[in-house]
């Protein structure tokens, strides 16, 4: 009886031990997935700085200057009105290509060369007609006054016949005049650089005066044709 009882330890004990080996063992936790760090939101893209233009307003064109611009021009001519197409004579300006950087009346371009779009226009006040440039500089916009002569309203005028256009830097030949014994080579003209953008005063089909800035001064070169 003793011997039995032993033998049935043994063998309750021995399907212990196959039972706890038979248990499947518990599946190992899933790795530790860590979330990626935020992505920051990309900064806000800078607004561009506006820059004058020709742009058609109410059925004409117009060249629209940026804020400073208006206000140096405020500040030094107060009563200062920019010429429109009606007051030029329409034949003179029949052929005339207004792009957004150019009218009959004004100019846009960098005339200083600092990467900063200036402006020149053509118009008048109540007592005198004139060309202004307003250009930028460390102290933000300037405006010169290029000419100023009186304005007298003339009946039945015909009106304007010169005009402006830009004009690209480069070279430019400039016409000799012999009378003034300036032509040593006798070929009539010689190569003039103009250093930055420009404009062109133009008084008949092809004949003008460019006008440019170089050292802090205006200058003109008459192109030969």
């Amino acid at each position: 009886m003793q011997r039995g009882t032993v033998v049935l330890r043994i063998l309750c004990g021995l399907a212990l031990v196959i039972s706890t080996a038979c248990k499947p063992s518990e599946p190992p936790p899933p790795p530790k997935v860590e979330a990626p760090p935020p992505v920051a939101a990309p900064p806000a893209a800078k607004k561009p700085d506006p820059v004058a233009q020709v742009v058609k307003k109410g059925g004409g064109w117009v060249l629209e200057l940026t804020p400073p611009m208006q206000d140096a021009l405020q500040r030094t001519h107060p009563y200062f009105k920019a010429w429109e197409m009606g007051d030029f004579f329409a034949p003179s300006v029949a052929h005339y290509k207004i792009t957004r950087r150019q009218v009959p009346w004004g100019v846009v371009a960098d005339f200083n060369g600092d990467g900063i779009s200036d402006a020149m226009l053509m118009g008048r006040d109540a007592t005198y007609r004139m060309r202004v440039a307003i250009l930028s500089g460390p102290d933000g916009f300037q405006v010169q006054t290029l000419s100023r002569s009186r304005f007298q309203e003339i009946e039945g005028r015909k009106g304007l016949e010169t005009y402006v256009m830009y004009h690209p830097p480069g070279v430019v030949r400039e016409y000799l005049d012999p009378e003034f014994g300036d032509d040593e080579s006798g070929s009539g003209w010689k190569k003039r650089k103009v250093p930055h953008e420009a404009f062109k005063e133009v008084y008949d089909e092809v004949g003008g005066t460019v006008y440019y800035f170089e050292e802090g001064n205006w200058k003109d070169v008459v192109p030969a044709r």
